[in-house]
């Protein structure tokens, strides 16, 4: 937790203090080793409101009036063009993770207040850090003028089934549970 907890504090620092806009995984940035990929959260199935609500439509089954009414189209499209947001895979005690961080667009150069969300409960479906929570907690708070930094716990089934590396254990009550589970 220690490592992890310093790495969000090195992203925080780095961000805002920085002297121009770089993006944030810019080496001069985050020279952080740790840091084993990243990519932009608007890509892929997220790079159009229409790709995203297709997959949810009709990859997932969700009614599309009730997407619709749940993710408006014009809120997707003010995150797009006013926050940066990247998800990135860090790597702790041999473990992958993978975490977000979230800023608003063309803010590097001023101090930024920075929230660490840490997300809730064990490893089930409604506790993993997806797109749509971005949506509804994450984006908005960026938008408000925050540096936005969340992680996955080690063993968030995040992971593709075809996955190959290791995610790690999500441990009810820590490593190694309690002696009365």
């Amino acid at each position: 937790m220690k490592i992890v907890l310093a790495f969000f504090l090195l992203i925080i620092s780095n961000i805002s203090h920085s002297e121009s806009a770089p993006t944030l995984f810019d080496a001069n940035v985050i020279p952080h080793a740790s840091v084993i990929s990243h990519e932009d959260c608007f890509s892929g199935v997220f790079s159009s409101y229409k790709s995203w609500k297709e997959e949810m439509v009709f990859g997932k089954g969700i009614k599309e009036l009730a997407f619709q009414q749940r993710f408006p189209e014009s809120d997707f499209n003010q995150y797009k063009d006013t926050v940066q947001c990247y998800s990135f895979v860090y790597e702790v005690e041999q473990h992958l993770v993978k975490g977000f961080v979230l800023y608003p667009k063309g803010l590097l150069n001023e101090k930024l207040p920075s929230i660490i969300y840490n997300r809730g409960g064990n490893n089930v479906n409604s506790h993993t850090l997806k797109f749509g929570n971005l949506f509804f907690y994450h984006f908005p708070l960026a938008l408000e003028g925050n540096v936005v930094i969340s992680s996955q716990y080690g063993g968030a089934m995040v992971w593709p089934k075809n996955f190959k590396g290791n995610g790690g254990v999500d441990e009810y009550g820590g490593a190694g549970g309690s002696p009365h589970n």
